[in-house]
């Protein structure tokens, strides 16, 4: 299977879940970005794994087909409160 097969495969897989079962970040640096992806960028974004110090995300509406992507609380800014 080539690696545009497997991504089509978890695309169909993750389109067919009910997005309220998707998992939530327990970062809430991880969600903010996300959330803000979706805004700014205007992407169809699905989590399809939250870990305490990443998120894997399908990207559905990538300008070459979905991809997968990581957003990794290593790659953001720590803010203070």
């Amino acid at each position: 299977m080539t690696d545009a097969e497997i991504l089509a495969t978890v695309a169909r897989i993750v389109a067919q879940r009910d997005p309220s079962e998707d998992p939530v970040p327990g970062n809430p640096q991880i969600a903010a970005r996300i959330a803000e992806l979706r805004k700014e960028g205007g992407l169809a974004l699905r989590v399809v794994k939250a870990q305490p110090d990443a998120a894997i995300v399908l990207v559905e509406n990538g300008a070459d087909g979905p991809f997968l992507m990581v957003v990794s609380a290593d790659n953001l800014p720590m803010t203070k409160h």
